[in-house]
């Protein structure tokens, strides 16, 4: 499960908390522990500007690599999916699908460089990275504040027992420890991530235009079109 979290709590724009991780492993480089330090408080593009500095001075710094990843992987997703919500409020006779398309080869760079960043990770066999998920200061419901159900997303809400802990109790905000097996997980569905998106780019998408079209009608015949063969083939090595 934790292998998921961390892919899935930056994929959106993870909690409010004063709690920092303990980090245990000596910090390397100099920046990773103000990368962190940055994450915590939801600030991606600090905790990425911070992360490069430490694979400046050190560039086999697996830890700040990991930090990059992340930091790459949300301003991606974030990008992607603030596109994707503009093209469906602006679609009235058709979708823009050449923001669409854009959209999703620019997606497919961003994770490529996740997954350079996750090369760097699976080459230290002793990674590990202490993050506290749940402490992430961010906006995830996009009202432009942080507010109780962000505080409260990424918490552990009920014990081993059915019931639920308290607010104040500090198991609603444990620390999870990812290590290389995790890295190596997350190349895993970065690589499926990309697959999807060069499925998607093969074919041409302008009939569902008509579904625009007959909103209030019968549903409408659509044949989408195989548009580009290579990028069946790209998905296929990805998988």
């Amino acid at each position: 499960m934790k292998r998921a979290l961390v892919f899935l709590v930056v994929g959106a724009c993870g909690a409010s908390g004063t709690r920092a991780p303990q980090v245990t492993q000596p910090i390397v480089g100099g920046g990773v522990d103000n990368a962190l330090a940055e994450l915590l408080e939801g600030r991606f593009g600090s905790a990425r500007t911070e992360s490069e500095r430490a694979l400046a001075a050190n560039h086999a710094d697996a830890r700040a690599a990991a930090v990059h990843a992340i930091t790459v992987f949300q301003e991606t997703m974030h990008e992607l999916i603030t596109t994707l919500l503009r093209v469906g409020d602006e679609a009235r006779d058709g979708f823009d699908h050449a923001a669409v398309r854009a959209a999703l080869e620019a997606t497919d760079r961003g994770l490529a460089t996740v997954d350079a960043d996750l090369v760097m990770v699976v080459a230290d066999r002793g990674f590990s990275l202490d993050l506290c998920l749940a402490c992430i200061k961010h906006d995830w419901n996009r009202n432009g504040r942080v507010d109780d159900r962000d505080a409260r997303l990424f918490q552990i809400e009920i014990d081993d027992k059915g019931e639920e802990l308290p607010d104040n109790d500090p198991r609603r905000k444990p620390t999870f420890r990812f290590d290389v097996g995790d890295a190596h997980w997350a190349r895993a569905m970065v690589s499926f991530g990309r697959a999807v998106i060069h499925l998607a780019l093969a074919y041409k998408w302008t009939e569902l235009d008509k579904a625009l079209a007959s909103i209030f009608g019968p549903a409408p015949l659509m044949r989408i079109p195989l548009d580009d063969k290579t990028h069946i083939a790209r998905a296929r090595d990805l998988i």
